[in-house]
Parts: structure tokens; sequence; C-alpha cells
């Protein structure tokens, strides 16, 4: 059974980004199949006092700087998605611990990769990063506003 059905998005085997598949496609998520922890992979394990972190963001120059400046502090492994869609395949595939979430994304909005995030991996920490919204949405575990990179890095080196 998959958890879910998409249009694209395929995993490189680089420092972890995923690139956007095929314009057009309509993504068809099929939320009532997600649960915690269905037919998932083995979570990709960090080594100890390591924290994993997924970055979705659709601005690939900023998604440059968070994943330098995260990488930077310590915390990996750091994979990266353009996408929603290429955050839910991030999601099954590698488990993070936290989700640095863009809410205004290409093909699946922020809100719904978190659904699925909750759905899929309770304990996983969402941080939504947005210019888009005015407050911590109910479900984010943080909020912080765009463009402020120093504010994330502050958030990851407290938090982590």
């Amino acid at each position: 059974m998959r958890a879910f059905v998409m249009g694209g998005g395929e995993p490189h085997h680089g420092r972890g980004r995923l690139h956007p598949g095929t314009a057009g496609l309509e993504p068809r998520l099929d939320m009532s199949r997600l649960s915690e922890g269905a037919d998932l992979p083995p979570r990709d394990e960090p080594g100890k006092n390591q924290r994993s972190v997924l970055i979705v963001e659709d601005d690939v120059d900023l998604l440059s700087v968070l994943e330098f400046g995260l990488t930077a502090q310590g915390l990996e492994p750091v994979w990266t998605a353009t996408d929603g869609e290429g955050a839910i395949t991030a999601l099954v595939t590698h488990r993070p611990d936290y989700l640095l979430l863009d809410y205004k994304l290409p093909r699946v909005n922020g809100e719904a990769v978190a659904v699925a995030a909750r759905r899929l991996l309770p304990r996983t920490k969402i941080v939504v990063y947005s210019g888009e919204l005015s407050s911590r949405p109910l479900w984010a575990d943080a909020f912080l506003l765009k463009p402020n990179v120093e504010g994330v890095l502050n958030y990851f080196r407290e938090n982590c």
C-alpha cells in the first residue's frame, strides 16, 4: 500500500536535494490512507546527538542559504525539497526530526504537507517559515517570519 499518490519528484542522491517533477501534473494526495508509520521505510538515523532537518522552500537561493546555515551549525543530515510533493516524498524517505516548512509552495501547500507529516511522523517538529502567515498556525510547533534567516538559525541553535 502506498501512503500517497503523486505526480513527480525524484530524489537526487547528492546533498539530499529533491528536484520538482514534471510541471502541470496535479497532486492527488489520499490523506485518508495516511496513518502513523504506514508502510514507511526504516528511519534514516542521524549519528548520536545529531538532529535531521528537512527544509521545504521554493526559493532556491533562500533554500541554499538555509541549508548552508543549518549544516554549518552542525545539524545533519539536512535534506531539501522545493515543492509540497517533494516534501512528502522526503518525509516518507528520510523521516526527519524537524521540518522547516514554507507555507506557500507549488503543487501542495505547507498546510497539506504538515497534515501528512503529523499523520506519518507525529514526533517530527514542524517549524513554519513564512511571509504569508502572521502567526503560528495550529498545525505547527513553531512559527518564524520570512525572510529572517538569523531567526531560523537561532531557533535551531536553541532547540536542537
